[in-house]
């Protein structure tokens, strides 16, 4: 009896985390991403009302891919069943690794395949759009653009006057110009 209510415990938990996941999906972000998906693969517009199911057998996806990358998938499985899907989607999970989309912004297979994590997927596709805007594709843009290393030029008269600047240690670790500052600030109180 008490594995019945910790098995129901459980399913309500599992409940729970699905609603906050979904809870979390943003519509705007989706139609952004029908958007740019249709733009760069024009054979797939429109896409099916349904976001998981328009993306669930990976064709979608691979050919999104290779319309940034191409060549990035160079063989697709055929098939509609689930084992050909899964592969797909493994297949362009792997090849959106290889373009530089950090593995953090990826989703697994079954986030997609079983609709657990839509907002991850979501995610996913978002960070390929960055990455995708960072190496220079041909196409429109999706999700925020990637911030870019920027090197400082200091000059060589700042760079010697920021050194000239006494610090509060000194090399052996002692405070000594903070000692010296506030024996100045005493004695002039005395």
């Amino acid at each position: 009896m008490a594995w019945i209510i910790r098995l129901l415990v459980e399913n309500e938990k599992l409940k729970n985390i699905k609603n906050m996941s979904q809870s979390k999906y943003s519509k705007e972000t989706e139609m952004e991403a029908r958007a740019w998906i249709e733009a760069l693969v024009p054979e797939v517009a429109p896409l099916a009302d349904d976001f998981h199911e328009a993306l669930k057998d990976g064709t979608v996806l691979v050919k999104l891919i290779n319309a940034i990358s191409p060549g990035a998938i160079k063989r697709v499985g055929p098939g509609k069943g689930p084992f050909p899907s899964m592969e797909r989607i493994t297949t362009f999970i792997k090849a959106a690794r290889e373009y530089g989309v950090p593995e953090a912004d990826l989703f697994v297979t079954v986030d997609l395949w079983e609709g657990r994590d839509m907002r991850q997927v979501l995610q996913g596709l978002e960070s390929l759009g960055r990455t995708a805007q960072a190496a220079g594709a041909a196409g429109p843009s999706f999700g925020v653009k990637l911030a870019t290393k920027s090197k400082l030029n200091i000059s060589e008269a700042n760079r010697l006057r920021a050194a000239a600047v006494p610090t509060m240690r000194t090399d052996t670790g002692t405070s000594f110009e903070r000692e010296v500052t506030l024996k100045g600030r005493i004695n002039k109180i005395v």
